[in-house]
């Protein structure tokens, strides 16, 4: 048995496509995505902005105080400090400060270039019009709750944001969901490797499968050792994969190893399953079922947000049946789920429906190759 796994793991590592697509791959994806926006997730500094009064009516005023407890808060989100229009707007010319924010009897905002700090400051601007409308609305059809609703607006002035969290108590990385279909798509790239297995227990379709085919091995002890190698060869390379993202690259992929590392190992069964599946077709060739499992794993990978993020939540309003029945989306939401959900029935959930569709494609694909007899080899 152990002269079994011996070879398969050195015809494993001599497959370089096939080393390539299952080990490289997924490092230099994460490098990449990680250099593109691995940082901007992170709370942008204090932004210098300016205000010009222009007037001193109850509008300018409600904005020069809404900015004021801004400034006073917390976060400390902006510094704002009061100029005239021209200081103002030289300053913002030589990038001094991020906008100007214009107090009169409409106010208004100046901005630069386009950015995440312009970005903030919009948002802020847009929600105290909002406030302001809301206000007039009040004082033409209900003047006497007027002082009550600018009372009201002016506590919760440091409250233009509503800060992300999740119930279990994580604040979550709005890019944190790239990383995770990263993840998925590496468990589903043992795909390939599974292919390799299921390929060479067939003699008709290679020479190394026809000299393992008239071997005195028992068949079904080459099945098992073959899956069993190519499952900790993709098993290692993801928790590799999961490490580098955690202690090199410092990504918030969560702390909670023992369930992690039980959904690599489900999510690594997966595609490995899905690689013997589609490796178990005699009917059709070897490039055939590579561009079957290359499309495969792209698309899963696409649907569970590799690509497009919030496309799984245009799914789940849509057609939630295809979150529940994609191997890659389910991955990613058990990962997701254990670092924002205290509650573990949508993690179980997760692996038990993946470990479910693993089994039935293993019993399907050795189904379907044990029964093949051969005439001649």
């Amino acid at each position: 048995m152990l002269h079994l796994m011996k070879y398969r793991g050195k015809i494993t590592l001599n497959e370089k496509t096939t080393v390539f697509w299952s080990f490289i791959f997924a490092f230099i994806l994460t490098t990449l995505m990680y250099m593109a926006f691995g940082g901007m997730s992170t709370t942008p500094d204090t932004m210098e902005t300016a205000l010009v009064m222009e007037n001193q009516g109850e509008t300018a005023k409600a904005l020069k105080s809404v900015l004021t407890m801004l400034e006073n808060s917390e976060e400390k989100l902006i510094a704002v400090k009061e100029m005239t229009r021209e200081e103002a707007e030289k300053k913002l010319e030589d990038d001094e400060i991020s906008g100007i924010f214009i107090a009169g009897e409409q106010p208004e905002l100046q901005v630069g270039e386009n950015g995440l700090e312009q970005s903030i400051l919009q948002v802020i601007m847009e929600q105290f019009q909002s406030r302001m409308n809301f206000i007039s609305d009040v004082s033409r059809e209900k003047p006497e709750n007027q002082a009550a609703a600018m009372v009201s607006i002016m506590k919760n002035a440091n409250a233009v944001y509503v800060e992300e969290g999740a119930l279990g108590g994580e604040k979550p990385d709005p890019f944190i969901q790239y990383f995770f279909a990263v993840i998925a798509m590496t468990c589903l790239f043992g795909c390939y490797l599974g292919m390799d297995v299921a390929t060479q227990l067939q003699g008709n379709v290679g020479a190394v499968g026809a000299r393992r085919m008239v071997s005195s091995t028992s068949k079904i002890k080459m099945f098992f050792c073959d899956v069993g190698i190519a499952f900790v060869a993709d098993f290692v390379v993801t928790i590799l994969l999961m490490c580098y993202m955690r202690y090199v690259l410092k990504l918030e992929i969560g702390d909670d190893w023992p369930r992690m590392l039980l959904i690599a190992f489900v999510g690594c069964l997966m595609g490995v399953a899905i690689g013997v599946w589609v490796g178990s077709m005699t009917k059709i060739s070897e490039g055939v079922k590579v561009g079957i499992l290359t499309l495969t794993g792209l698309f899963s990978s696409f649907l569970s947000g590799l690509m497009i993020s919030d496309i799984k939540g245009v799914l789940e309003q849509s057609c939630p049946i295809i979150n529940r029945l994609n191997p890659a989306s389910l991955i990613t939401d058990a990962l997701y789920s254990i670092t924002m959900f205290p509650d573990h029935a949508r993690f179980i959930r997760d692996i038990a429906t993946l470990v479910a569709m693993a089994l039935a494609l293993f019993g399907t694909a050795f189904y379907k190759m044990r029964r093949v007899r051969y005439d001649s080899i």
